[in-house]
């Protein structure tokens, strides 16, 4: 979590080393199988389906994050951008949205719940730093309410 010119950026660190780890196993067993004879495994076709693949999985689950502002909240997912109003807010919380079991859920005020991928909690046991992030955010989003005429 990271504050720069008005904005904060919030995410999951273990989500975020966890990509990275899994996508560069990815880029080395790609660099690995360019090693190998084409004939035996697909050589360089494999090793370019590795090593995109990887470097894939890094560049989409890096820039997953909440980011907060002044004006609202941008919600930065794998697959696609959200971007809310202070005022479309009703709060924040940890809850389940399809496959994911502990996830950041934005209740908004006409009854949708979109789901912010770049906050997650790995354990139901775990996941500090996660639920004082979903608190700080609700508390902001309560500040704005306050704030509104």
């Amino acid at each position: 979590m990271s504050a720069a010119s008005g904005k904060t950026v919030w995410r999951s660190k273990s989500q975020v080393i966890a990509a990275v780890a899994f996508g560069g196993f990815a880029v080395v067993i790609g660099i690995a199988e360019l090693g190998r004879p084409a004939s035996r495994s697909g050589g360089p076709v494999i090793a370019a389906v590795f090593i995109g693949l990887g470097a894939s999985m890094i560049a989409v689950f890096v820039r997953v994050a909440v980011v907060t502002s002044d004006s609202g909240v941008r919600i930065r997912n794998p697959f696609g951008t959200i971007v809310l109003a202070w005022g479309e807010i009703a709060g924040f919380r940890i809850g389940r949205h399809g496959l994911l079991s502990a996830v950041c859920i934005v209740d908004l005020v006409n009854g949708e719940q979109p789901y912010a991928f770049g906050i997650q909690v790995a354990h139901a046991s775990r996941g500090r730093g996660e639920r004082e992030a979903i608190r700080a955010l609700s508390q902001m989003a309560d500040a704005q309410k306050s704030v509104r005429p």
